[in-house]
């Protein structure tokens, strides 16, 4: 068991590379990180079970291809939607549950994953979520919260953060990428990472959420912070923050009567869940 344990944490330890993460991560023992391709198609099988909650409209990604200067190159996913016609919530996957599993108990859209998690399993910063909070502030954590209230997201400091009232939704990790509409990264220390994003647009009242996706098994072939903060800027982001990357990276959402699955190639704590109504994704 203990010799499993380690197994894991080794494997973590080459997404601290990544740049960002605060301490290595862990899962429980004997959970193997899963390799996969992009974008897979998963039919809903006939006579399935249904679905916890009913299944949130359709939520589909913009998908284009972007060069890192060196022959390589990612694919960026961009899923954008207005908050008026979204219900967000924070799901705890266990390391154990698929993406396409939350998706379905949540009734969800997109489900993707979320924050930092430490050595202990547990998850590193704040995570407040339909009136709950799944995770406490993180001061020595840092970086930057994402949070909504009256259908409206802002970015905040997250040394400075204080919890306004009536907050539906909020989310602690780093670094904030970009910061008044620009790229708030100063310095590119050359590490490479898949990355997943948060992207506050209109003033507030849309939110974008981004993958930036290698085909490389390990997840450590994406952007630099530092590259991927400058995209974000050039794509228009008001404010945006990093979330967990590197093979945490991962989502599933619903597409024309289809599960299609980014399936994470390490372990995930928690993710974000986002039920869109009407036609808010299309």
């Amino acid at each position: 068991m203990r010799a499993a344990a380690a197994a894991v944490a080794a494997i973590a330890m080459v997404a601290c590379a990544a740049g960002d993460r605060p301490t290595p991560q862990s899962a429980p023992a004997g959970k193997r990180p899963r390799t996969a391709k992009l974008a897979v198609a998963r039919s809903k099988a006939p006579g399935s079970a249904p679905a916890a909650r009913p299944s949130g409209d359709p939520l589909r990604p913009v998908a284009s291809d972007q060069s890192l200067g060196d022959g390589t190159s990612y694919r960026m996913y961009a899923w954008s939607f207005p908050l008026r016609d979204a219900e967000l919530d924070v799901v705890d996957l266990a390391f154990t549950t698929p993406m396409e599993g939350a998706l379905a108990a949540a009734g969800a859209s997109l489900v993707f994953n979320a924050g930092f998690f430490g050595v202990d399993g547990a998850a590193q910063g704040l995570a407040i979520a339909r009136g709950r909070t799944i995770s406490a502030l993180s001061p020595p954590l840092g970086g930057g919260v994402l949070s909504t209230r009256a259908r409206r997201a802002s970015l905040h400091e997250a040394e400075t953060f204080q919890l306004p009232s009536g907050t539906d939704f909020a989310i602690q990790c780093r670094p904030r990428l970009v910061v008044d509409g620009r790229a708030n990264v100063r310095r590119d220390d050359g590490k490479r990472a898949d990355r997943t994003a948060l992207c506050i647009r209109d003033h507030g009242e849309r939110l974008e959420m981004l993958i930036a996706r290698t085909e490389d098994p390990t997840g450590m072939s994406g952007p630099t912070l530092h590259a991927f903060a400058r995209t974000l800027e050039r794509r228009g982001c008001e404010a945006a923050l990093n979330l967990d990357g590197g093979p945490s990276t991962g989502a599933a959402w619903r597409d024309r009567g289809a599960v299609r699955v980014l399936d994470p190639r390490g372990p995930v704590r928690l993710a974000i869940s986002v039920r869109v109504r009407g036609a808010a994704g299309r």
